[in-house]
C-alpha cells in the first residue's frame, strides 16, 4: 500500500473519531469520559482559545463523515463503525 501524509492524517483522524465514539458510549463516571467533557473554571489566558481535541473531533467529523450531529450518531455502535468503515473504504480501496 503506497501511504502518503494526506492518508497517514486521515488515517490518524479515524482513530480520533472510533475513539470519540467509544467516548460516548462509555458511563459518565469513567475517568476518560470525565476528563473530555469537563470543566476548567479560572480566568483564562488572552488570546485565541486553543483547540480543544473534542474541537478536532467535530470538524473531523464534519471533513470526514459529513455529520455535524456526530455525538448522537455515535450512540447507535453499529452504525458509527458503518460510516468509519466507509471512509476507510474510500481511502484504502483495495484495487486490481
Amino acid at each position: 500500500m503506497d501511504h502518503n501524509k494526506e492518508t497517514d492524517v486521515t488515517y490518524i483522524k479515524l482513530k480520533r473519531l472510533e475513539w470519540a465514539g467509544h467516548m460516548c458510549r462509555m458511563e459518565s463516571q469513567r475517568v476518560n469520559k470525565r476528563i473530555v467533557e469537563g470543566r476548567i473554571y479560572g480566568r483564562r489566558p488572552v488570546g485565541r482559545p486553543k483547540d480543544r481535541w473534542i474541537d478536532e473531533v467535530t470538524k473531523d467529523a464534519k471533513e470526514l463523515l459529513g455529520i455535524t450531529t456526530w455525538r448522537r450518531k455515535t450512540l447507535d455502535r453499529e452504525e458509527w463503525r458503518k460510516k468509519i468503515e466507509e471512509v476507510k473504504a474510500r481511502y484504502w480501496a483495495v484495487g486490481p
